[in-house]
């Protein structure tokens, strides 16, 4: 019984002490612009790119919807030095689509990351309805 007891307790132990790996993970903060002025050219790509203090990574980047969708969110995925980032739109009324081009400027905030050069894409995650 002592034995079981004392199995418990160490494995609460070491439970309290194992920290999830994913609290190591940089903290994304997204942020967009509304479209102001609908368009017809089409355009997508990274503006500018920059270090805050050695751990954190801001990118600025155009990204192109349709005029009848909405940005929601934006999401991110490391592996090695490629940096995938991810941005949602919304359509705004499902199945209508608009005769126009919206540019969006978008914002990636990754605080906790560790400083080095990566290779970053912009892609389209999903389209919600």
């Amino acid at each position: 019984m002592k034995l079981i007891v004392t199995a418990v307790f160490l494995a609460a132990i070491v439970s309290c002490i194992h920290t999830d790996d994913k609290s190591d993970s940089p903290v994304l903060n997204f942020s967009s612009e509304s479209c102001s002025t609908p368009s017809y050219e089409d355009g997508r790509g990274i503006v500018a790119q920059r270090w805050i203090n050695n751990d954190t990574l801001v990118i600025d980047a155009i990204v192109s919807t349709n005029c009848g969708e909405k940005l929601e969110n934006g999401s991110y995925k490391i592996s090695g030095n490629e940096l995938n980032l991810y941005y949602d739109v919304k359509m705004i009324a499902c199945g209508i689509v608009a005769n126009c081009i919206c540019k969006n400027f978008v914002k990636f905030s990754l605080s906790g990351i560790k400083k080095m050069e990566y290779k970053i894409t912009l892609n389209l995650r999903k389209i919600v309805c």
